[in-house]
């Protein structure tokens, strides 16, 4: 979920903002007229009734532009207004203690009476130094910790003094975010289980407008694309040959997950690269298990693509999807097409298929190992049924020793099939294997305080399912973040595509996908809850990337970065931070600008397939 936050100056001293929030990006908000208000007094004590020195209090709405907050006089004294009418939350942290959250509504007709929050010791210490880009200063600092709430206002805020922050926050998962007026930090997301010291933050400065020359060099060396339909015939797609080259992985983004335009483009790239490059493994950022029954659809026809599809992820049961799966099974019934087209999917964060899929398995092989498992399972079901709040370095470490231990399983089981059969083991037992390390890794993902190993993770599966075909050529499909090779691209974690091109070098390559403006489906992450939905943006600001490449107002495009100019204004401008969306499977319009990635282009990926406007991808209807 993602929640929101604002900062105030008071006597020439920034405060952070600690809220909930996947990836907040806005530029400093403005703090609106409120025509009449409502005092909230109070003070901020201990448990002993003494008071908490150097506490910050926040009033924070559901609409952040309009939070007030204060520090505490000697005495824990508070004084703040609020809107009449609104719903606010009150928020106070403080070194040592455990922040505090309630909420407030304000009435006109009533008078709050004075407030008495007390705080208990305890929470995590984070703290860490904050670093301007070059040439700028930290004056207007905004920085927020957003910790994933379900509560509307819960945002802590800190003291802030010469570039260092320390504060004291309950354990949780965080995002760091960053921003003055003209720079801004994404990323660094953490499971905060334990004390988080020396936090390096560096802002990038923000966006700037592309010049003359620079949107000249973008027309002149876009590539025009007819359409983004299959079965169109390859004579545009032509010159992206050269794009992909000898590469045996090619990964294909999406600035997001309900893009119409994006999967259907991806379905005719897939149709080039098979006919015209030898490619037949298509894999995908979903689970194994989850992915094998439509593996199996499209080499066999047994089964019912659109029951199987429904399994996966909501995001990718759309009717662009089933399409591209129809597709590669009509291309597989074709008996002139000897090389057969697979279906793989190469995420770790399915639990319940795999452990079925692998425990069914092992009752047959090892039922000793098999009830090892099922130990194994049940203290993995335990620990994500644990009380919200109750993860700590215990259940880190918990979670730590089930990944070893599965992962034990897997090797004597390898170990033991290799001494007692000079066969090779068939794909069926090389598959089960293969799942219980993606248990493995589950385990150990919900144990990585970073959360930096999913992306590792799927590098490493997409390398196993390579290993079991060693002529096979893949095409990836996932999200751009996920498919980048600019190390820390995935909000400040190495992203699978930076793994897959440190080993493979330019055996793997890219197409990050991007937009200007138009529909999307995605999950509504604003205070309503509204579920899956079709959202409509408009076209961002002009020192976009996005802004950029629409203003060659050509509908469909490609563009080679590798053709970039070694220096110069052009190099110049693309080496400095882009803003090009970047949404994930929810959205919230109230923030639309938040969900830009302001980075530097270069580095991420070989070439841009760009679509100027966009259309919501169609879910499919329940079988």
């Amino acid at each position: 979920m993602r929640k929101h936050f604002h900062l105030k100056t008071l006597g020439g001293v920034c405060f952070l903002i600690f809220g909930s929030s996947l990836m907040a990006q806005a530029p400093p908000a403005q703090i609106t007229q409120i025509p009449s208000s409502i005092r909230v007094e109070g003070r901020v004590l201990d448990l002993k009734g003494d008071p908490v020195p150097a506490a910050v209090v926040a009033l924070v709405p559901a609409n952040p532009a309009d939070a007030r907050i204060s520090g505490v006089d000697a005495a824990g004294h508070f004084s703040l207004d609020g809107a009449p009418g609104k719903k606010w939350g009150l928020t106070v942290t403080a070194a040592g203690f455990l922040p505090h959250f309630s909420n407030l509504d304000l009435d006109e007709a009533k008078i709050i009476p004075p407030l008495e929050v007390r705080m208990a010791p305890g929470g995590y210490r984070v703290s860490g130094t904050v670093t301007p880009a070059r040439g700028h200063t930290l004056e207007g600092l905004r920085l927020a910790f957003s910790r994933w709430s379900q509560e509307e206002g819960d945002l802590f805020f800190a003291e802030v003094k010469h570039q260092r922050f320390d504060l004291t926050l309950a354990p949780g998962s965080y995002t760091i975010d960053a921003a003055t007026k003209d720079q801004s930090f994404i990323g660094g997301r953490f499971e905060l289980k334990g004390e988080k010291t020396d936090v390096g933050i560096t802002l990038k400065a923000e966006p700037i407008p592309a010049g003359a020359e620079v949107l000249a060099w973008i027309k002149g060396n876009a590539i025009p694309l007819r359409t983004v339909l299959a079965g169109q015939g390859f004579q545009d797609l032509q010159p992206l040959e050269a794009i992909v080259g000898d590469a045996r992985v090619l990964g294909l983004g999406e600035a997001t997950h309900g893009t119409k335009e994006f999967f259907q483009l991806k379905h005719r790239m897939l149709e080039f690269l098979v006919e015209k490059k030898g490619f037949t493994i298509f894999a995908m950022e979903a689970a194994m298990p989850e992915t094998s029954l439509l593996d199996n659809y499209v080499l066999t026809g047994k089964g019912d693509p659109a029951e199987a599809l429904a399994m996966t992820h909501p995001v990718w049961n759309v009717e662009e999807m089933l399409a591209l799966i129809r597709w590669m099974r009509t291309y597989n019934a074709n008996p002139s097409h000897s090389r057969k087209l697979r279906f793989y999917g190469f995420d770790m964060q399915e639990r319940k298929q795999t452990y079925a899929r692998v425990k069914s398995w092992l009752d047959q092989e090892d039922p000793g190992e098999a009830a090892h498992l099922a130990s194994l399972n049940d203290r993995m079901s335990a620990l994500l049924g644990a009380p919200q709040g109750s993860s700590g370095p215990e259940s880190l470490k918990a979670w730590q020793g089930v990944a070893h231990e599965v992962e034990a399983i897997a090797l004597r089981l390898e170990k033991r099939m290799a001494a007692s059969s000079p066969v090779v083991p068939v794909e069926m037992d090389k598959r089960q294997i293969q799942n219980l390390r993606l248990l493995a890794q589950f385990a150990a993902f919900r144990g990585d305080a970073n959360r930096g190993l999913r992306d590792q993770f799927m590098a490493t599966n997409v390398a196993w399912r390579l290993s079991q075909d060693p002529d096979a050529k893949m095409v990836l499909w996932a999200h751009n973040g996920h498919i980048a090779y600019r190390s820390g691209a995935k909000y400040g974690a190495d992203s699978m595509g930076w793994y897959l091109r440190r080993f493979m070098g330019q055996a793997y390559r890219n197409f990050g996908f991007a937009f200007r403006d138009g529909a999307f489906r995605a999950w509504d992450l604003g205070p309503e809850r509204n579920g899956g939905m079709t959202f409509t943006v408009t076209p961002q600001a002009k020192g976009t990337l996005d802004a950029a490449l629409g203003a060659t107002n050509l509908p469909i495009l490609a563009l080679d970065l590798r053709r970039l100019p070694e220096q110069g204004p052009v190099r110049t401008w693309f080496e400095s931070p882009q803003g090009t969306w970047d949404v994930g499977d929810g959205f919230s319009p109230a923030f639309a600008d938040r969900f830009l990635q302001k980075e530097p282009i270069t580095d991420y990926y070989d070439a841009l397939l760009f679509v100027s406007r966009t259309t919501a991808a169609t879910a499919c209807q329940k079988p």
